[in-house]
């Protein structure tokens, strides 16, 4: 569908994040990644749709491991929301846990953790995005039984989040836990025996 809407009209930007959410979805951040850099070539530079588009392709590169562009993408984002500090004041909890996520694997995890710490306290309320977030940065401290709490509450309130959860990269090294498993809801059955 993505496809067929991109054909019909290559300049609009949309087309291109619809593609790049569906492919990262499907377990493909390497397509995700050149569609969002062809979302991001179709608008306009420090537009709050080229912020956005600078957040979703750093969080498929770090689905790739590429800490290193997933942070650029996310201090060019800063810089044009006005600094750390306007992006932390405006909530942006997106991009910061992005940022720290690509610092941790940076081998910055000092400052990924005091970044953190720092926000946390700041994400309020009882939305599921918000308990995702909150999962997001305890996943960065490697606190997983808090991470595990707000992920379930995201998860009963929004059972679309279990599904981002299968691919976010704030999770990635929680994936084989059962614990986790069994709160994404993909743990597997004993077999059921027979005769």
């Amino acid at each position: 569908m993505a496809t067929s809407l991109i054909e019909e009209n290559p300049n609009d930007h949309k087309h291109y994040e619809v593609a790049a959410e569906a492919l990262e979805l499907l377990g493909k951040p390497n397509d995700a990644v050149k569609q969002w850099s062809n979302a991001l070539l179709r608008t306009r530079r420090g537009s709050s749709e080229w912020i956005d588009c600078l957040i979703s392709r750093s969080n498929a590169s770090l689905m790739i491991d590429d800490a290193q562009n997933a942070l650029l993408d996310t201090e060019k984002a800063i810089r044009s929301n006005g600094g750390y500090k306007q992006v932390v004041a405006a909530r942006d909890w997106s991009l910061v846990l992005n940022r720290c996520l690509a610092l941790k694997k940076l081998g910055r995890a000092h400052e990924a953790h005091a970044n953190a710490r720092d926000v946390l306290p700041r994400i309020k309320g009882r939305q599921p995005i918000y308990y995702y977030y909150r999962a997001c940065a305890y996943a960065i401290l490697d606190k997983k039984k808090d991470l595990l709490r707000e992920l379930r509450n995201a998860i009963r309130r929004d059972s679309y989040e279990g599904l981002r959860v299968q691919v976010d990269p704030d999770f990635a090294d929680y994936r084989s836990d059962p614990h986790f498993r069994r709160l994404r809801g993909i743990q597997k059955r004993p077999r059921q025996r027979t005769g």
